[in-house]
C-alpha cells in the first residue's frame, strides 16, 4: 500500500512538472476514449455523478462554458452539426414515406391466384402454368393451386409493362 501511495504521489508531482509527460498522458488518455466505449462509458458516469454530487465542480463547468469561448463555439458547432444531420435523416424518411405511398396509392387490386389474397402490383409473382409441366406430380400441383379465373387482366388504366 505504501509503495502504490509513493508512485501515486510521484507520478502527480511528473505530471505536474515534465510538460512532455503530460502531454503523452493526455494524448494517450483522448485515444483511449475515442475508440474504447466502455472507458467512454465509465468516464461520462464518472462526470455526471461528480456534476450531480460536488456543487463546486458543477459551478466550476458552468463558469467555463460560459468563459471560454473555444469551448462555446466547440459546443455550438456540435449541436448544429447534430441538427443537420437529423434534418438529413428526417428527409430519407420523407422520401421513403412518399415512395411507399406511391406505390399504394391504388390499393391492393391483384388477387393471388393461390390463395386468393388481395395484394399490391410490386408484391406480384408470375406464375406461368406451362412452367410446371415437368413431372406428373407437379402437374397436379400446379392444377390445384394455379386458379386462372383470379389472374388480372390487363385494360386502358394499367401501366405498360
Amino acid at each position: 500500500m505504501k509503495h502504490r501511495l509513493h508512485l501515486k504521489r510521484r507520478n502527480r508531482a511528473k505530471y505536474q512538472t515534465n510538460d512532455i509527460y503530460k502531454d503523452s498522458l493526455k494524448t494517450r488518455g483522448m485515444e483511449r476514449y475515442k475508440n474504447d466505449i466502455l472507458y467512454r462509458e465509465r468516464i461520462q458516469r464518472r462526470c455526471r455523478e461528480k456534476y450531480k454530487l460536488d456543487r463546486a465542480h458543477k459551478k466550476k463547468t458552468i463558469s467555463n462554458y460560459h468563459f471560454n469561448l473555444e469551448k462555446k463555439n466547440r459546443k455550438n458547432k456540435n449541436v448544429s452539426k447534430h441538427k443537420q444531420q437529423r434534418k438529413q435523416n428526417l428527409a430519407a424518411e420523407e422520401e421513403l414515406v412518399a415512395l411507399f405511398k406511391s406505390m399504394v396509392k391504388q390499393g391492393p387490386e391483384y388477387t393471388c391466384c393461390c390463395c386468393h389474397r388481395l395484394i399490391f402490383q410490386n408484391q406480384i409473382k408470375r406464375c406461368l402454368y406451362n412452367t410446371y409441366t415437368t413431372s406428373q406430380e407437379v402437374n397436379n400441383v400446379a392444377d390445384m393451386c394455379i386458379d386462372e379465373n383470379c389472374v388480372h387482366q390487363c385494360n386502358v388504366s394499367c401501366e405498360d409493362n
